[in-house]
């Protein structure tokens, strides 16, 4: 996994070599059937998951180390509950905190500005739009929230990874399988330093995959016996290291290998895990699962024609939008914003952020004002279903 997006490391066009003791790219021709078959194993593993519905725990942290970090060992410990659904372009990802505990991690700033580095979040896309919502916590310890409709698929859906890239489009994966796409298509800007098809660790043989940059070292070590599962990243990038494991890889009855552990250590403490609870890949998704429920009727607005969604609903399915109209309200006045920033989900390895710091009183502002818009649309529209 790259720093969040392998697109944006692209972008770095000085490329180093790695250790002479793997290839060097002498034979292109032999590295890329290697690449192909490496990337078939781990595209056949994933073809065995066409939808499933997966409840894990989110844990957030910190670790004295990367060891620690494994062993579930941390300081300044909160966790959530997870949800992952997806099938046939559909996805649906949450992380939901308690309030309270959101709460106890929020510092409060001068004034009405804090920071945090947890809130919850609700993602759910057909690949067309994207409706995102997003939950932190008021100074009195309420919920916060903020939600809006985005085209196409969000930029949230790059900033979460589920181990095998599960739920993302075809497209959007990134990655190792980001890499070997790159690599394949013979991208001038995206160059194997390295490749070991008989590399070891920790007493298992895998095969290893090296890229570099300016300053960086990425490793992919993937196991093809159990579907190519990246069983450990290392990301060596200015002077600090990044490390994911993904462990308890387990062989799912009629489907492929999935790891129901995930870890991610940043180098700097900040240590996040994914713990796998409950699994189902035998039966599709419903249209329920598909429909997000707020507490209160919401509205929204189309980003593809800036039209107002017509009447206010408590449900929503992407599948099942109503109507259009036009909207006497200008859309950048109504839209609604996500309110606090995403926390850092998991995904692919990244440098450590500082907390993001944000304004209660310009978010409850804009609260306000979309339940000014709401009130003025009950008047106007039917009763909600």
């Amino acid at each position: 996994m790259t720093v969040r997006c392998f697109l944006n490391l692209m972008v770095l066009l000085a490329l180093v070599f790695g250790s002479p003791v793997m290839s060097q790219g002498e034979d292109q021709d032999n590295d890329q059937a290697a690449l192909r078959s490496i990337n078939g194993v781990i595209q056949q593993n994933y073809a065995r998951f066409p939808h499933g519905s997966v409840r894990f725990r989110f844990q957030d942290g910190f670790a004295a180390d990367s060891t620690e970090a494994r062993a579930g060992r941390f300081t300044k410990f909160a966790e959530a509950d997870g949800l992952l659904v997806f099938d046939q372009g559909h996805t649906r990802f949450q992380i939901i905190f308690p309030t309270d505990v959101m709460a106890r991690e929020m510092t409060w700033l001068s004034g009405n500005q804090s920071s945090s580095r947890l809130s919850s979040f609700r993602y759910l896309s057909n690949n067309e739009v994207t409706l995102l919502e997003v939950i932190s916590a008021n100074r009195d310890g309420s919920p916060l929230t903020g939600s809006t409709i985005e085209s196409g698929v969000s930029s949230a859906c790059s900033r979460f990874d589920f181990p095998l890239t599960l739920g993302i489009p075809q497209g959007k994966h990134r990655g190792i399988v980001g890499f070997l796409q790159a690599t394949l298509e013979r991208n001038p800007v995206v160059r194997l330093i390295g490749l070991d098809l008989n590399a070891t660790r920790e007493g298992t043989k895998l095969v290893r995959v090296n890229y570099a940059f300016t300053g960086s070292q990425q490793d992919f070590w993937a196991d093809l016996e159990r579907g190519g599962a990246v069983v450990y990243e290392r990301l060596a990038q200015n002077g600090s290291v990044f490390e994911e494991f993904c462990e308890d890889i387990r062989q799912v009855p009629g489907h492929g290998w999935l790891p129901f552990l995930w870890t991610q250590y940043d180098g700097s403490g900040r240590t996040k895990r994914i713990i796998v609870e409950q699994a189902d890949f035998d039966h599709p998704p419903t249209t329920k699962d598909f429909t997000l429920s707020f507490s209160r009727p919401e509205f929204f607005f189309d980003p593809r024609t800036n039209q107002q969604y017509q009447g206010l609903y408590k449900d929503w399915n992407l599948d099942h939008l109503p109507p259009l109209v036009k909207s006497s309200t200008p859309p950048t006045q109504a839209t609604k914003t996500p309110g606090p920033p995403l926390p850092d989900l998991p995904g692919e390895i990244e440098k450590p952020t500082y907390p993001l710091t944000i304004s209660v009183l310009a978010i409850l502002s804009v609260v306000a004002l979309c339940l000014l818009v709401r009130a003025v649309l009950v008047r106007r529209s039917p009763v909600a279903r």
